[in-house]
């Protein structure tokens, strides 16, 4: 046997207990090669056996999917999307209470300085009607 060939089997084996469940690793090329024993990048030489490490991965995340109810990544995008449309929403509602309270309180002071200006122009227009007693 060549040693390509025993390459291609080490690594078929390796995905099949990875598959089965005996090695406690995810499905990918490179777990599969550590599985194998052999070193990063190694798999790659077999196209089409990178495919098949792929399209195993992909089926196995279908039924994760499936099975857990996890959404998938238009799913994602899309609740994403929705909640960074409401942040900004609330951003700018936040914003304008901002500017509307500021508006007021300064409305607030204003009226209270009058306020206080009228008292002092009352207590001097009663002060002023005081007539003074002569003995």
């Amino acid at each position: 046997m060549k040693k390509s060939e025993e390459t291609r089997a080490a690594l078929e084996s390796a995905l099949d207990r990875i598959l089965a469940g005996s090695a406690k690793r995810n499905v990918s090329v490179s777990a599969v090669e550590k599985e194998a024993g052999l070193g990063n990048g190694s798999a790659y030489y077999y196209k089409d056996f990178v495919d098949k490490v792929k399209m195993h991965k992909k089926q196995i995340f279908r039924v994760d999917a499936l099975t857990r109810g996890k959404p998938g990544k238009n799913s994602d995008r899309r609740i994403k999307e929705k909640y960074r449309d409401e942040l900004v929403k609330l951003r700018k509602m936040m914003s304008k209470m901002a500017q509307t309270h500021h508006e007021m309180h300064t409305a607030l002071v204003i009226a209270l300085n009058d306020v206080a200006d009228l008292k002092d122009k009352l207590a001097k227009a009663r002060r002023s009607e005081i007539a003074v007693i002569k003995d």
